[in-house]
């Protein structure tokens, strides 16, 4: 979540995100309010939600839906922008091949 490459504690609820950063050999920091938390709405699938650091940089938040994509870019661990919405995305049937 803040980019240092080391893997953090995330806890995700429908507009409350926060992270521990880990700070090294286990250890982590305090816990960290990321603003503008997506809201998700209620019955959100889990399994449907990816948390990946694809570029080396922060973790976007995604979330996979039948035919879109939502993306949230974080903003150096400190919050989230507005959602990015891509429609038309191939369909899938299971979501565990959800998957980053």
């Amino acid at each position: 979540m803040s980019g240092d490459g080391l893997q953090d504690i995330v806890q995700v609820q429908d507009g409350n995100i926060c992270y521990w950063s880990q700070s090294s050999y286990g250890r982590f920091g305090k816990r960290r309010q990321m603003r503008n938390s997506p809201r998700l709405g209620y019955g959100f699938n889990p399994a449907q939600l990816i948390l990946g650091d694809a570029d080396g940089d922060v973790a976007p938040m995604t979330y996979v839906e039948r035919n879109s994509i939502t993306v949230w870019f974080n903003q150096s661990g400190n919050g989230f922008s507005e959602p990015v919405t891509i429609k038309g995305t191939p369909s899938f049937t299971n979501r565990d091949s959800v998957r980053t």
